[in-house]
């Protein structure tokens, strides 16, 4: 529905009898913070005034929480009447447009007060409590979905801004499995997902397996045994042993590919649940780049993700590298020169130094985003293969909500995913909060 501001004969009556002409804009005491929801997907409705008797449109938010500030010259919400005069309405209405395309790709927490610690369940995310929060994924119904690492759990985050847990009851053991996930054990998961038929995929990384929530909240190991170590490829993927698994993704064809982070491989699981090594021979190092990812040595790689064209993008983590897994099964080097640092931004990637990098994930139109960790930044590696920091400053720490992302302080970030709208959301994890924001002006 639109959300109408004040009247014209509102504004007279509270202004004391001026009138409100077209180069005048009048906004009474609407919570504008509504107009848009806080997950990634919502829409908002047009935000109408009167101008000289006629409702008029003069923005439409959507994609984030809309709180004017700056252009608007509105610094809290359900305040007494603001005027602003302009020489024209279109100056206006660039300064609406300007603020929202600025409010949209700015730096803002949605879930996490900072404190290390599990609160906050049933209540707004921005004031629950995660612990070293690992991986975040969003699902069809643009809830977040976050990996709360040390507290153990799986939690969601609704289109309302309200956290609840999805799996775990918070010890770190293992059991559940067949019941309800809530009432399930895990120890430590790492990386979530969601697989194409909706259901929620994630390493239970202590744990060593592969777990699946599905749509009637019931819990099941789908890789894994149990016990810590390697065997199982070309066998059901729940007889097979695993180590430490962390970033998880899943493919076009709905398979899970994870990186197997203490084995040192990247493993896929198919639809009938085989899993085979798809990279890393399973000895830590560096060796491979042109020739077959299977043979190819990784050092424990901790993120994954599948492009559009089925390739598949590896954290390399301790070789402080991204790595490509083409179709056909060769591996090659996309970012990094193998020395931990930090630098090469607005340079070829492939020239540039990275900082053990932990997530990875793809845009619609093929990008690769980073989470450098130890470099406390988010960097994008576009097409041509140039690499440029988007979000995160030359010091750890939190600062920056509201702001340009490239002026944030992040905190050692890990899991990052990306939607089809240029929406970035990343787990902060030394700040213990899920942060977002947009690369995109709408």
């Amino acid at each position: 529905m639109p959300q109408k501001l004040w009247a014209q004969k509102e504004c007279v009556d509270a202004l004391g009898g001026i009138k409100v002409t077209a180069s005048m804009v009048c906004a009474g005491p609407l919570d504008l913070t509504q107009i848009a929801g806080v997950g990634m997907g919502d829409s908002g409705g047009p935000l109408l005034v009167d101008i000289d008797g006629v409702p008029t449109v003069i923005a439409v938010a959507s994609h984030g929480k809309f709180a004017p500030t700056g252009p608007f010259h509105v610094t809290k919400p359900n305040q007494p009447t603001i005027f602003i005069r302009v020489d024209k309405f279109i100056d206006w209405i660039d300064a609406v447009r300007d603020g929202i395309a600025e409010q949209h790709r700015a730096m803002r927490t949605i879930a996490g007060d900072g404190e290390a610690d599990f609160h906050g369940d049933g209540g707004l995310a921005t004031a629950a409590q995660l612990r070293y929060p690992g991986g975040v994924t969003v699902d069809t119904q643009g809830s977040f979905v976050i990996a709360d690492t040390l507290n153990h759990r799986i939690r969601r985050i609704d289109s309302n801004g309200t956290i609840t847990t999805v799996a775990g009851i918070g010890g770190q053991a293992y059991g559940g499995d067949g019941g309800q996930a809530t009432d399930a054990q895990l120890s430590g998961p790492m990386g979530v997902t969601l697989d194409l038929e909706g259901n929620i995929v994630f390493t239970d990384t202590g744990n060593h397996r592969i777990r699946r929530i599905d749509a009637k909240g019931t819990i099941t190991t789908i890789a894994g045994s149990g016990t810590s170590g390697f065997d199982g490829d070309g066998r059901p993927a729940t007889a097979a042993r695993l180590d430490s698994p962390a970033g998880v993704a899943v493919d076009a064809k709905g398979h899970i590919v994870f990186a197997d982070m203490g084995n040192h491989r990247i493993r896929r699981i198919d639809a009938k649940g085989i899993i085979t090594t798809v990279a890393g021979s399973g000895v830590g190092g560096f060796s491979g780049d042109g020739r077959p990812a299977a043979a190819a040595q990784l050092k424990v790689p901790s993120g994954v993700a599948v492009d559009a064209n089925g390739n598949i993008i590896i954290a390399d983590t301790l070789n402080h590298r991204v790595r490509r897994v083409s179709p056909a099964g060769v591996i090659t080097t996309v970012a990094g020169i193998g020395k931990a640092g930090f630098g090469g931004d607005g340079e070829t990637a492939t020239a540039a130094q990275l900082n053990t990098p932990f997530g990875v994930a793809v845009e619609a139109g093929g990008n690769i985003l980073v989470a450098d960790t130890l470099n406390n930044r988010i960097r994008r590696v576009d097409v041509d293969g140039t690499i440029a920091t988007i979000a995160g400053d030359d010091e750890s720490g939190f600062d920056g909500n509201g702001g340009p992302p490239s002026c944030a302080q992040l905190y050692q970030p890990h899991g990052i995913m990306t939607d089809t709208r240029g929406n970035v959301a990343f787990a902060d994890t030394l700040n213990n909060r899920i942060r977002q924001f947009s690369l995109l002006d709408s």
